[in-house]
Parts: structure tokens; C-alpha cells; sequence
């Protein structure tokens, strides 16, 4: 059993929740002192605990208004129920015995609230020997005990406890239904301060976990509030009430995803689906609903789990969807198609469920989709449709939920995003001076500081990182005044970038040493890696390659734990690209210190390990084969190419029979992709030969492919190594994956030549994770190239397609018409 204490303690904290959250007060500081020396250890004995809690209750006021709203509904719920007849039951009522007894129970416990308000005791003997005939009856499930746990509290001797229980009965009653509202926040602190005297630890469960939804759902959620949600599920276990626990954890995953913790919510919601499975009668809780579904497809997509939330999307049953509901599922559908680049598709389910948004009068909805369009038009580049969707949204908003600062500060990120991509600087100032204007106005330090983030992060990625530096400073302040911890730390991860990129590296190095301790010390292993990685990379632009080296040594640690330490496979999955990122550096300070071989090792795991999901695609596709490539030195004339593609620099770790190498050569890396990009649109439908093609289109042609040739191969070093080979394998880069290399031109068009006549060319693809991601683990197909005058040439390409499932063969002819011929 959990101690008085405890409850004592953690109700007060959740006070201070909520007061922090309805503004800066008095009686703040006090709190925050409270809360800094208890996690400090600097106070320890309880009944010192339980003192200055106390204290700070009577120090709070709690306005006699609520205690008369509370009697006065109690009143008029009381007349009006003395003014009804008994309904009957009648052959027509739907539902089972179970959900009969459900409804009547319910219905008789707010008659008893009713009399207890008005000092009515016959009616309330009488309602209690009701309650009790229909317990007599009630079916042999979980809810039973519940239900005779609440009439047990109903039927306290002790008037003043009885009391105690009711008040906060309806206030949490009262603090469901203001959940949006300052008024929510009131309700639930008053009844916080009743639910001490409530003995029953499932009745304390029920009342927890309704009035923590007001601290999720007005974005008050921090350590604190975690730990309510913590000591509700321990009041749960402890009574071994699998129905409540389920539900609680319901809540608290919807309130992640509320919150932007989408991998923490279908984690969660994975927990609720695998212990309903275990006891079937929890299939009956909201999660197994369509409202609940929806969330759960949320909350997929918001994590990157686009496999799992197309199939629990196939398996919605759209007639049967409220209207909301509809909506709900138009914006998911309209989302996920456009992880998948469907964006035509994405574009009819945004505007279906537009369109049922507006005739079901639903402003917020109608927004949420209104921006969606209005972003994807812009990811498009057609500005001029985007600009429509977003001046009806801002119209939306200014007219119907002026006071809705979240959606406020959503459309204002977009909107700087889009003024700085069509250049309109005098839009783009306009909207930035309302941003702070609305920063300046918002009372919530939770709201304020993620406002203040979302400023911040914008300017990081503007460049104008003096100003970035200066919101995540404010914001990281606000939530260490308001001691949220766990809501810093991505907060502090931003700033040491942004000091970073100033140059500032002591800072820089500092601020993420303190956010990789925090990470570790509460298990947040993606921030984990994120500090490891970022530390790294300030150690290398300060030319400490052995910590740097160190650093990355353990993030590869980190990553090979992966599997052990993060439970779920999405977020595994949505971690991937970023940690190839991180490896991809760690190969480089090992190449800077002179470590070409443990640079390939590194490389060779990034690649293996990072760019592919080895569980299911290596099975498919024989993608060892592409790991073995560079592990021993190449056979007499075969070269190996393993390129590496950052920001300003392509690099070029060679293998031949003399030994390894690297080689690096300056180019843009969005220059060479975009140019590969266009190559690869270009020879996506060519003609039956080149004399088909414009002289123009095949002008370009020749120069775009000429361009990533001199880039790909055109360094003096490499050159002559793939001109003296007799095979060259090539490994690609994200990015690369798909370009034809054996079409790309050695010369310009006044002499067509194409690579394949200098060597011959095979191309084994390490498939890109977010393609896999977008294409659901489909079998990738595998770009080869041969000049069949080479000897040996023929058989290597058969031998190929026998590992590889799904092989395309491009061939060039040497009177220079291009033909791509698809074999499988």
C-alpha cells in the first residue's frame, strides 16, 4: 500500500503544476524550493516533507465560488432528479446484462451525489440499498469490485470522509469537463485536496487519473506530472485492477501524443494491445474503439512506423466513423500517403476531409487541415496555392480561436518557413514581430518556452544563429525555473548546435555534457545519442580527434545495444537515419587521425548496418553480399568505390590489390543530388535510341550526366584507377542509390562516349532506410552494368542475378543509344 505521505507529497507537487501552469504566483517560488530540495536530497524525513506541503496548501486559496458551484449543481442535479419518474426497462433497451448494470449503477451513484449535497439522507439509504440489489445480480467481471468499492465509500460512517469523497468525486467530474479551460486547473486542485482522505486505492486510481487528463491536456506536463502517472498505475496494480490499468495507460499515451512524444505514446499503446490480448474482456476498453485507433495511427505516423499504420489503416472501417472520426481519418490517410511521395493522393484526402471539416462546423479540425494543405503545396513549390491555404487558416484562426496558442504559434513557424522560401521580407519581419508578440502574452511557461523553441529552431535553420541562441537560452530557462527536466533537454541539444554553429565551443561543449548526463541518468536513449554524437562532432572542429574518436566509439556502442535497450522496432527505425548520420562523421575523425582501417570498419558497419534493416532485408536480398565486398583486398583488376557524400565533400574509400585508400573531392552535396535526380527523371522513360531524343533534351542529357561524371569519377587519382580496372564495384551513398552510373558520359556531346566502354561496371546497392520505410520492406531492385566485351563480364552479371531477387540491367550500346532493358 502506498503510504499517506507519498500521497501527501505528490499531491502537493501536482499542485504546483498547476499553479505554475496558470501563471507565475506568489506562492511559486516557495514551490519551486520545495521541489529543488527534495530531488536534491537536501530534505529527507518525511514528516519534514509533509509539513512544508501542508503549509503551502493553506498558503494556496482555493475560492469559496468553487465549493458554492460545486453544491449549486449538486442542487439542481438533484431537483431535476426528484422530478423524474423510475425509467422502466423496457424489451426494446439495447446492450447486455453487463451494460445494463453499468448505465443503472452509473446513474444511481449521480442521484447519491445529488442527495448527499442536500443533506437528503432517506434518499441516499435508499439509492445505497438500490446499488446493492443490482450488485447481487451483477456478472462475474472486473468492474464488480469497483463498483462495490465505490457504494462501500458511499456508505462511510464518518460524515466528514464521506464528504471528502464526494467534493472530489464532482470536482474531478467538473475538471473532465473544463479540462480546456483556466477553470479546469481550479476544479482539480481542489480536488487533489480531498483525494488524500479516500481509502480505497481503486476509488484514489479513478480520481488520479481523471484530473492528471487536465494536466495533459493544457500542456502542463513535466516530472512531476509523470510521476502522478506513475503513482496512479501503482494504485491500479496494487488493487491488480487490469481494466483501470489499461485505461490509465490509455490516457497517458494519448497525452504523449498530445505532447509531441509520439514514440513514448505507441509504446504505450503497443503495452494496452499486448495485455488485451492476455485478458480478452479488456477488448471492451477505448483503445479497441475506432476513436482509439485513430489515435494509435497517429501516433505511428508521428513516429515514423509507416508499415504498421498503413495496415491498421486497411483494417479501419470507414462507414462506421463518426463524423469526427472521418476527419480524423482523411488527415491520417492524407499523411501517410505523403510519406510515401503520393502527393496527389495526399491531396485529395486532405481536401475530403476538409470538406467535411467545414460542414461539420469543426474550426479546429478545418485549420489543422487547412495548414496540412497549405505545407504540402509548399514542400511542392507551388507557393501561389500554399499562400491560399495559409491566409485561410490565419483568417480561421483570427476569427474563431484568437486564444488558441498552439495552433497560433503552428501556423506562425510555417508561415516564417514560407516567407523565407518565396523571399517576402517584409511579410516574413511582420509575422516574426507577431510571434514575439504572442510570446510576450502567453501566461504558461510550458507554452511560452515551446513557443520559444519553435523561434529558435527556426533561426537555427535560417543561419541566424545569434537570435537562435537567444530563444533557446529563454527557453531553456523557463522550463528550469518551472523544474522541467525532461522537457529541456531536447531544448538544450538545440542550443548546443546553434552555439556550435557560432563557434562557441566551450559553451557548445558544456551545454551537451550536461544534456548527456541528464539523457543518461533518465534513460532517454535517442537524446542520448544525440548528445554523444553532437559532442563528437565539437570535439572534431576543435581538432581533438581522440575524444571525438572516443565519443563515437561509445555511440557505436550505443547503437549495437539498440535492440536491448529500446523495446519497440519504430523507433529503432526512426533513429536510424539520423545515427547513419552521426556514423557517417565517425568515419571521418578516424580517417583525420590517420586510422584508414578502422575507417573502413566504421564505414562498413554504417552502411551494413545503419542504411538497411538487416532482420528483413537481408533475408530478402543476399544485402550481405554487399558487406563483403570490401572486407578482403579485390581479385587482381577489380576495384572497389565506396563513396561517402557530406555536406561540402565526397569522399572515396578505394580498395584494389595494392591495398586501401581514400580520396575526397569538393562538390555541394545538394548540387550532386539534385543533378542526379535530374539524370535519373531523364533516363526514366528513354526512347528506343538516341536519335529519337531533341537535340536539346539530349543535350542536356549529356551535360547533366557529364557533370555527375566529373564529380563521381573525374579526380585525377580515381580516374586513373577505374580506367586500369578490369571490374569496378561500386557502393553508393544515400542519394546514389538509383543512378544509372554505366549511362553517365565520359565527354560531352560532340564525342559521345559512356563509361561502361572503359570498364566494366556493377552496381550493388545498399537500400536506403528510407526508402525501405516508404516502400514497406519492398524487394529493392538492383542497378547492373556490363560491357560484354570484357571478359568475365557475362558471367559476373549471372552470378549477380542469382543473389539478387530483382535486378535492373542498363546497357549502353557503343554507337551511343542509350536502351535500359528491366530483366528480372
Amino acid at each position: 500500500m502506498i503510504s499517506r505521505q507519498v500521497h501527501l507529497f505528490l499531491t502537493g507537487s501536482v499542485l504546483l503544476i498547476l499553479f505554475l501552469g496558470c501563471g507565475r504566483t506568489q506562492h511559486d517560488d516557495a514551490f519551486v524550493r520545495l521541489q529543488k530540495d527534495i530531488f536534491s536530497g537536501h530534505i529527507s524525513d518525511r514528516e519534514e516533507i509533509i509539513d512544508r506541503v501542508l503549509s503551502l496548501f493553506r498558503a494556496i486559496p482555493v475560492p469559496d465560488s468553487l465549493a458554492q458551484q460545486l453544491s449549486h449543481s449538486a442542487r439542481k442535479a438533484a431537483v431535476r432528479i426528484h422530478g423524474e419518474r423510475p425509467r422502466q426497462e423496457t424489451g426494446h433497451q439495447k446492450g447486455s446484462d453487463f451494460e445494463r448494470a453499468e448505465n443503472r449503477l452509473s446513474a444511481l451513484l449521480k442521484k447519491y451525489v445529488a442527495a448527499i449535497a442536500i443533506s437528503d439522507s432517506n434518499r441516499a439509504r435508499n439509492l445505497l440499498k438500490s446499488a446493492r440489489q443490482i450488485l447481487e445480480n451483477y456478472p462475474q467481471r472486473p468492474g464488480k469490485e469497483y463498483w462495490q468499492a465505490v457504494f462501500s465509500g458511499m456508505a462511510l460512517q464518518d460524515s466528514s470522509k464521506a464528504k471528502h469523497w464526494m467534493q472530489a468525486w464532482q470536482a474531478q467530474l467538473l475538471t473532465r469537463r473544463y479540462a480546456r479551460r483556466p477553470a479546469g486547473k481550479l476544479y482539480a486542485a481542489l480536488g487533489l485536496q480531498h483525494i488524500e482522505h479516500v481509502a480505497d486505492p481503486r476509488l484514489r486510481a479513478v480520481l488520479y487519473q481523471r484530473i492528471q487528463l487536465v494536466l495533459y491536456k493544457q500542456m502542463s506536463l513535466n516530472e512531476l506530472a509523470r510521476h502522478l502517472g506513475e503513482h496512479t498505475l501503482e494504485l491500479a496494480r496494487a488493487a491488480d485492477d487490469q481494466l483501470r490499468i489499461n485505461s490509465i495507460q490509455y490516457d497517458i499515451a494519448a497525452s504523449l501524443l498530445y505532447t509531441g512524444e509520439a514514440a513514448g505514446a505507441v509504446s504505450l499503446f503497443t503495452q494496452t494491445q499486448s495485455r488485451a490480448e492476455r485478458y480478452p474482456y479488456l477488448k471492451s476498453m477505448n483503445f479497441f474503439t475506432r476513436t482509439g485507433r485513430l489515435a494509435y495511427l497517429t501516433a505511428l505516423i508521428d513516429a515514423g512506423d509507416y508499415r504498421t499504420a498503413r495496415q491498421l489503416l486497411q483494417r479501419l472501417d470507414y462507414e462506421h466513423l463518426s463524423a469526427r472520426n472521418k476527419i480524423n481519418f482523411h488527415n491520417s490517410a492524407a499523411r501517410l500517403f505523403r510519406s510515401e511521395g503520393k502527393y496527389a493522393q495526399a491531396v485529395k484526402e486532405y481536401t475530403e476531409g476538409l470538406a467535411l471539416a467545414e460542414l461539420e462546423h469543426d474550426a479546429s479540425n478545418t485549420f489543422t487541415l487547412l495548414h496540412n494543405l497549405g505545407a504540402l503545396y509548399q514542400s511542392l513549390r507551388e507557393y501561389d496555392k500554399a499562400a491560399l491555404y495559409y491566409q485561410r487558416a490565419d483568417s480561421l484562426i483570427r476569427a474563431r480561436m484568437p486564444h488558441d496558442n498552439q495552433k497560433q504559434v503552428t501556423l506562425a513557424t510555417s508561415l516564417l518557413e514560407f516567407y523565407s522560401a518565396t523571399d517576402n521580407r517584409d511579410a516574413f519581419e511582420s509575422t516574426v514581430e507577431r510571434t514575439r508578440a504572442l510570446v510576450e502574452r502567453i501566461d504558461s511557461p510550458l507554452e511560452r518556452a515551446m513557443v520559444e523553441r519553435s523561434l529558435g529552431q527556426f533561426y537555427l535553420k535560417s543561419r541566424r544563429y545569434g537570435d537562435a541562441v537567444a530563444y533557446l537560452t529563454s527557453a531553456a530557462q523557463t522550463l528550469q525555473a518551472s523544474g522541467m527536466a525532461r522537457r529541456k533537454l531536447p531544448v538544450d541539444l538545440d542550443l548546443a548546435r546553434a552555439l556550435f554553429f557560432q563557434q562557441q565551443y566551450s559553451e557548445a561543449l558544456a551545454t551537451v555534457t550536461a544534456a548527456r548526463q541528464l539523457a543518461s541518468r533518465i534513460r532517454d536513449h535517442e537524446r542520448y545519442i544525440d548528445a554523444l554524437g553532437l559532442a563528437a562532432e565539437i570535439h572534431a572542429a576543435r581538432g581533438e580527434y581522440s575524444p571525438a574518436i572516443t565519443l563515437s566509439d561509445s555511440l557505436i556502442g550505443e547503437v549495437r545495444n539498440l535492440g536491448n535497450r529500446i523495446s519497440s522496432a519504430h523507433l529503432r527505425t526512426m533513429l536510424r537515419e539520423r545515427i547513419y548520420r552521426y556514423l557517417k562523421k565517425a568515419v571521418l575523425y578516424e580517417a583525420s587521425a590517420g586510422n584508414r582501417g578502422r575507417a573502413w570498419e566504421k564505414l562498413a558497419f554504417a552502411k551494413s548496418g545503419m542504411l538497411a534493416d538487416r532482420e528483413l532485408l537481408t533475408a530478402k536480398n543476399g544485402l550481405a553480399a554487399a558487406d563483403r565486398i570490401g572486407q578482403s583486398l579485390p581479385a587482381a583488376g577489380d576495384l572497389v568505390i565506396d563513396y561517402l557524400l557530406v555536406a561540402d565533400t565526397l569522399f572515396a574509400f578505394y580498395a584494389d590489390p595494392s591495398g586501401r585508400g581514400m580520396l575526397r573531392h569538393e562538390v555541394e552535396q545538394d548540387t550532386l543530388l539534385h543533378a542526379v535526380q535530374q539524370f535519373r527523371n531523364m533516363l526514366a522513360r528513354p526512347p528506343a535510341n538516341a536519335h529519337d531524343l531533341s537535340s536539346t533534351d539530349l543535350e542536356k542529357l549529356m551535360n547533366t550526366g557529364f557533370f555527375i561524371y566529373r564529380h563521381l569519377f573525374s579526380w585525377p587519382e580515381l580516374e586513373a584507377k577505374t580506367l586500369k580496372a578490369r571490374r569496378t564495384y561500386i557502393i553508393p551513398d544515400e542519394g546514389l542509390h538509383d543512378l544509372a552510373f554505366a549511362a553517365l558520359p565520359v565527354d560531352t556531346l560532340a564525342e559521345p562516349r559512356f563509361l561502361v566502354h572503359n570498364t566494366a561496371v556493377s552496381i550493388v546497392m545498399a537500400y536506403d532506410q528510407k526508402q525501405a520505410d516508404q516502400k514497406f520492406f519492398e524487394q529493392p531492385r538492383i542497378l547492373v552494368s556490363a560491357d560484354y566485351e570484357f571478359r568475365g563480364a557475362r558471367e559476373f552479371v549471372r552470378e549477380l542475378k542469382k543473389t539478387f531477387p530483382h535486378v535492373t540491367e542498363i546497357r549502353i550500346t557503343r554507337d551511343g543509344d542509350p536502351v535500359a532493358q528491366l530483366q528480372a
